[in-house]
């Protein structure tokens, strides 16, 4: 029989969603039309993972993962812990404050809040309900909020929207994919608890038919273990739900924030700048640090070659400078344009391997050589002016 009440409740909450699904207006409308033309293009479907961007502005909008089961969760378990912990106390206080109605019932002049011992008795109890009880519950709810949301403070939720004032809206509102999967799942709860209340209580029918038999002291104790582990059951039931409530809240959000191939274009554009404006600004950058590397190599002494991958461009004159200085350097490509260009302004190409790689990994351009590389170095420019003499002679 309850299964049949159950497979009922689930067709009457699902049967809205099915007509609507079947209205031929809820999939043909002009817009749907349009919007069936830019997915065939390509760029209107959603298949992308959200950007980082993206998610922290929904957030700065109060759009975040939440679950309202990990709260409800959270704080019913904080007050059974909270219960279980402090009951006896507040129990102990119950007790004090009934004894004194019992005591001084027949002198009505006594029992009145003006009653020094009575109102002591009520603040007291008062006290402990509210510091033990009440604040911790508070206190645990908040955690709750901000251990799925984080620290978050917007106003946006607050601002009013009119289009919330539509009747139309607020009865699709009604029958939403997300309205029918909520109702779902309360009715799917009412059925698990039911069928666990029903089962827990049936497994001990015989010991609570004997609690009228017991002594009062031995019911209480029954009684009570008896409702403490019906209620560990529930928790863990509420726990469950709480998480699979959670994963189906962060797909559905997800979900709804995906993104089409376009709209991460344009961000990307927004953020970086256009890429066609970008490789423009590259290429301007390396046409003007190229003029510089041509305008330095024309200057130079000499080229140390590796011989195909690294070039080196040093300038050392004697009656000017006191120690020879880089003045460009450059692998592979630019390598070989150092090279042409100490080709066609007549200045010498020398190869040295170790000497090559060690001044292109060691020295920045415009630098002096270190001192462990003078004796290295001289040799080079003894080599030079050995050739210009040569040149000169000849």
């Amino acid at each position: 029989m309850i299964f049949f009440i159950f497979i009922g409740f689930c067709l009457t909450a699902l049967m809205p969603l099915f007509i609507l699904s079947l209205n031929p207006g809820f999939t043909l409308s002009k817009d749907s039309a349009l919007d069936l033309m830019f997915f065939a293009t390509g760029g209107g479907e959603k298949t992308e993972k959200p950007s980082h961007k993206k998610l922290q502005d929904a957030r700065k909008k109060g759009q975040v993962v939440k679950s309202t089961d990990v709260n409800n969760m959270i704080v019913l378990i904080g007050s059974f812990l909270l219960l279980t912990t402090f009951g006896g106390l507040i129990i102990e206080d119950v007790k004090k404050v009934m004894e004194y109605f019992f005591i001084n019932s027949a002198q009505t002049t006594v029992v009145s809040l003006a009653s020094t011992q009575l109102f002591m008795l009520l603040i007291n109890l008062s006290s402990k309900v509210l510091i033990l009880i009440f604040i911790p519950l508070m206190l645990m709810g908040v955690v709750g909020n901000l251990m799925q949301t984080g620290l978050l403070t917007t106003g946006e939720p607050l601002k009013p929207k009119f289009n919330k004032l539509n009747p139309i809206n607020g009865f699709k509102e009604m029958f939403s994919r997300k309205r029918m999967l909520g109702s779902f799942k309360n009715i799917l709860l009412l059925v698990v608890a039911s069928l666990m209340s029903y089962t827990f209580i049936s497994n001990r029918q015989q010991e609570l038919l004997s609690l009228p038999y017991m002594l009062y002291t031995e019911s209480l104790v029954v009684l009570g273990r008896t409702v403490s582990n019906f209620v560990i059951q529930i928790l863990l039931l509420v726990v469950v739900v709480a998480a699979i409530d959670y994963g189906i809240q962060r797909f559905e959000f997800m979900k709804s924030m995906k993104m089409s191939k376009q709209e991460l274009k344009e961000e990307y554009k927004q953020m970086e700048g256009d890429p066609f404006v970008k490789g423009k600004r590259r290429q301007k950058q390396r046409e003007m640090s190229m003029g510089r590397t041509v305008a330095a190599v024309s200057e130079a002494t000499v080229v140390i070659t590796n011989p195909t991958h690294f070039a080196v461009a040093i300038k050392y004159v004697h009656e000017e400078d006191l120690i020879p200085k880089v003045v460009a350097k450059g692998v592979d490509f630019k390598a070989q344009k150092i090279k042409e260009v100490a080709k066609e302004q007549g200045v010498p190409i020398i190869e040295n391997k170790p000497l090559a790689r060690n001044l292109y990994a060691t020295v920045e351009v415009d630098q002096a050589i270190p001192i462990e590389l003078y004796k290295a170095v001289a040799e080079i420019l003894a080599i030079v002016y050995k050739l210009e003499n040569k040149k000169g002679y000849q």
